[in-house]
């Protein structure tokens, strides 16, 4: 096999281009998606790998995922073990972590605005939703979240879970165990309140969607094989909050849009805002993490 390098020049780079979008929408094989869109309301983006797409009904979805729902959008999100998830309008959530084939295996998201509501299944693992302020695991329960610019909200309307605060790298331990109608709130910066029932500002607010039951509609799209539509490659300001989001959560984000950095302008948004995601600086500026006597060993080698 024949390996080409990446000094093949412009035309070999757009062919690798050209390949990892292809890799990117091509969609998965049936039985191995643990996730799909099966009824989408208005519009939905899905931030895969450095790029936006556009999301549809059918659509099979992979860890890492971004899902962005429109200002009048509803989506609904389910899993081969039962669970359910709809997104309200204007939510941003990143799927983190997705159940595996292995039954049992967790679900593990990260809600940064909007409404969530989460049903979960007898047969599925433990759900875990976080947001920069609060954190809620269960297994085969049902919770709706809301999260706002600086405070979050949790409402536990089936069986039981646990709630917790969410600490400034994105760490999660669940110190209270809440039971069906309770309701938990955090102000960024202050302690959890529990109250035995969600406050009218609340359930006024709440996608009129949430108020049931969510049917299940995988039969709907079981069949289905949907690629998603390229719409362009991401900018600095599509994933600014996901950058600079608690340690944690960004793990992988420096591997992720790495290729990103050879548009200036988005390479010029990460140095000018390096204090939020300091591992960005050793893939910008390598020369500055090069060994101190490596520059004279190479001059003192010169003939």
């Amino acid at each position: 096999m024949c390996v080409v390098g990446l000094h093949g020049g412009p035309k070999v780079m757009r062919t690798l281009r050209l390949f990892f979008l292809i890799v990117l929408l091509a969609p998965l094989s049936a039985g191995a998606e643990p996730l799909a869109v099966t009824w989408l309301e208005g519009s939905l983006r899905l931030l895969r790998g450095a790029a936006v797409f556009a999301g549809a009904e059918g659509l099979r979805l992979r860890e890492g995922d971004i899902l962005e729902s429109g200002p009048e959008g509803l989506v609904q999100l389910e899993a081969a073990d039962g669970s359910v998830v709809i997104l309200g309008p204007a939510t941003r959530v990143l799927l983190f972590a997705l159940p595996g084939d292995k039954r049992g295996s967790p679900l593990d998201l990260v809600l940064r605005a909007g409404w969530l509501k989460v049903q979960g299944a007898k047969e599925a693992g433990e759900t875990r939703v976080l947001s920069p302020t609060l954190g809620i695991s269960f297994q085969d329960a049902a919770v709706v979240m809301f999260i706002a610019k600086d405070s979050a909200a949790a409402f536990v309307e089936r069986n039981t879970a646990k709630v917790g605060e969410v600490g400034a790298l994105g760490g999660f331990g669940a110190s209270a165990s809440v039971k069906a109608g309770d309701f938990v709130s955090r102000q960024e910066g202050k302690p959890m309140v529990t109250e035995m029932r969600p406050p009218p500002a609340f359930l006024s607010g709440m996608p009129r969607a949430f108020r049931d039951s969510l049917p299940t509609r995988l039969a709907r799209v079981k069949d289905r094989e949907v690629a998603p539509k390229l719409e362009h490659e991401v900018a600095y300001r599509e994933v600014e909050e996901w950058l600079k989001a608690p340690k944690n959560w960004r793990k992988d984000m420096v591997k992720r849009f790495q290729p990103r950095t050879k548009d200036a302008e988005f390479r010029g948004a990460l140095d000018a805002n390096m204090r939020f995601h300091p591992e960005w600086d050793r893939i910008l500026h390598p020369e500055k993490y090069m060994p101190k006597n490596t520059a004279s060993q190479a001059e003192h080698r010169r003939p």
